[in-house]
Order: C-alpha cells, then structure tokens, then sequence
C-alpha cells in the first residue's frame, strides 16, 4: 500500500516538473522573440486587411504576400506604435514578402534554422496576431514536412487563425523556423508555416 502512494507521488511529481519546464520554456520563446513580432495593416482602395510580419534584419520584416495584396499603404504596428513600411521583394510561388522600414527600434531578431534539421514531433511554438489579438503565442508539435506543388511546408499543431498570416514557427531555442501561413478551415489543427 505504501508503495503504491510513494509510486503516485513520484509520478505526480514529476508531472509537475514537466509541466512547469514547459511553461518556463514557452515564457522563455515569447520573452526572447516578442519584440520582434509587428501587427501588419494593409490599406488599400476598397478594403483594410491584417496579419503578422516578423522582424528578420535592421530596417526589413517578412510577411506572407497574401497579407499585403494589392495594399496602397502598409504599416506595422507595435503596441501604440505605427511604422510606415514599403515592399521590398516580393516571392509569390513561397507567399513570402519583404517589407521596408527605416523606423524599427534597435533590437535583436530571431535566428533562422535550416529546413532540413526541423525534426517530426519536436514542439513549436507560433507568434503573432490572431484576429488582432497582438502577441498571441501558441504551443504545438511539428506534425510532417509536406512537400507539394506549391512548394515544401512545415505541417504543426500549433494553433492560428486569421491574423497570425506572416508571423513566426520558432522552436525552444527561439529560432525562426518558418512563416505561418495557412491553416484548413475544413479540418481540425492543420497548420502550414513555408520554411524560413
């Protein structure tokens, strides 16, 4: 009978172990790499979309292309603060594009990590602005590496939703591991980042 309570102890224990590990390397990712997140507005004649770009040199930050579409005036947005931007170069087969800014704050950016290190099953986390939500993070897993027509991308678990187009896939260390792009509507947790 003793036995049994020490056992349950243990596993208890280490459950909590695991758990605070993990909320300590979430709260790790999102302290190292939140300055580095914009909130993307795109103006244009008819309508005003938005999405996420991540910040990747001194005056650039890549977004997805579909963000920024037939956009007259762009601008990223970091807390009250607004920050005109211009594309700079555009890859539409990856759905990935610069954006220009000579106003960024000093500040660091993620590093990028090779495709071809990225493990099935390590976790991931995602950053950026769902429905405006600015700096949400979510946690998940790398589910597959899908290579298709439209080019390879990273499948994850880590949940998003309209908005977090454009923002980071960073693994524990917080490197940049891809763009968060697409998700399908039609299914449950179906997440797609094209490589960094």
């Amino acid at each position: 009978m003793q036995m049994k309570k020490f056992s349950r102890l243990i596993t208890a224990s280490a459950l909590a172990i695991c758990n605070a590990a993990s909320a300590q390397d979430a709260s790790t990712v999102f302290n190292k790499t939140k300055n580095s997140i914009y909130l993307v507005r795109a103006i244009s004649e008819k309508t005003t979309s938005q999405g996420s770009a991540v910040r990747i040199g001194n005056n650039s930050v890549v977004t997805n292309c579909h963000v920024i579409q037939g956009a007259s005036k762009i601008a990223l947005i970091a807390g009250t603060v607004t920050i005109p931007a211009s594309l700079l170069h555009a890859d539409p087969s990856r759905d990935l594009c610069t954006l220009f800014t000579g106003d960024l704050p000093p500040s660091t950016w993620p590093a990028i990590r090779p495709l071809d290190g990225i493990k099935v099953g390590e976790r991931v986390f995602a950053l950026g602005n769902p429905r405006s939500l600015d700096l949400t993070l979510s946690e998940g897993i790398v589910a597959a590496i899908r290579k298709t027509d439209s080019g390879t991308f990273i499948q994850n678990t880590a949940p998003i939703s309209p908005g977090s187009s454009g923002g980071a896939l960073l693994d524990l260390q917080g490197r940049l591991l891809g763009i968060t792009s697409f998700q399908r509507v039609d299914s449950q947790n179906l997440n797609f980042a094209a490589p960094a």
